[in-house]
């Protein structure tokens, strides 16, 4: 049973952290607007929100919980497998929480700022070209 917990630990593991990888490649091009950055940090947000929540589900902690058991005091567990290994994929575990984490904080952070920025610069946007620079004359 352990041996089967820790297979899909890794598989969750490499999953996620290829998700994580997959949204910094797609990031929009320096030069894009900030409606494109907003809906980048809302997509990123929601991605990360929902990976959140299942690190925090029942077969998630289940399967942490088994794993993180296993790992503690002697040499080896019931399974033969050594202690250390399964200590350092709980380990990983920890890690892509916090990564996650982090990442979902700083989401939320700059979605919530370029949604800030979006309504204080909508009128702008709206405006015809003499207006705008009556409504927005620090731009």
């Amino acid at each position: 049973m352990i041996d089967r917990f820790e297979e899909i630990f890794n598989s969750w593991y490499q999953q996620i952290e290829d998700s994580l990888l997959e949204g910094e490649e797609n990031k929009g091009a320096s030069d894009s607007g900030p409606k494109v950055e907003l809906d980048y940090w809302k997509n990123k947000m929601r991605k990360l929100t929902g990976i959140s929540e299942q690190l925090k589900s029942k077969n998630c902690r289940t399967v942490y919980d088994v794993l993180n058991m296993a790992s503690g005091g002697g040499n080896s567990s019931d399974s033969g497998k050594p202690k250390e290994k399964l200590y350092l994929a709980t380990s990983k575990w920890r890690s892509i929480e916090l990564k996650v984490t982090e990442q979902l904080n700083e989401a939320k952070d700059n979605s919530s700022t370029f949604t800030r920025l979006k309504s204080s610069l909508s009128p702008c946007t709206r405006a015809t070209r003499p207006q705008s620079s009556r409504l927005c004359p620090l731009l």
